[in-house]
């Protein structure tokens, strides 16, 4: 998993860094959901965040898109996330 972006503060960080624990625990893991964290960036500026990258199943697209709502200050998730048939 990769994040990129700048924020604007320590708290801007802070929640970006939660939406990334909420789609895997480590690098190179899997969640419950079976999200592939290698998969996926998460970018993340003034509470919008956007996730790109892509995944096998639409309930992993929605465990990510989740996680990202999850997050404290979130305003708004920018899906880009390709579902791989």
């Amino acid at each position: 998993m990769t994040l990129r972006g700048t924020v604007g503060s320590f708290r801007e960080k802070r929640e970006a860094a939660n939406a990334a624990k909420g789609c895997a625990a480590s690098p190179r893991s899997t969640t419950s959901a079976g999200l592939d964290a290698e998969a996926l960036s998460i970018d993340t500026f003034d509470g919008i965040v956007t996730l790109s990258g892509s995944v096998d199943s639409w309930v992993e697209r929605d465990a990510a898109v989740n996680a990202a709502w999850a997050a404290p200050g979130v305003r708004l998730v920018d899906d880009e996330i390709v579902v791989n048939y």
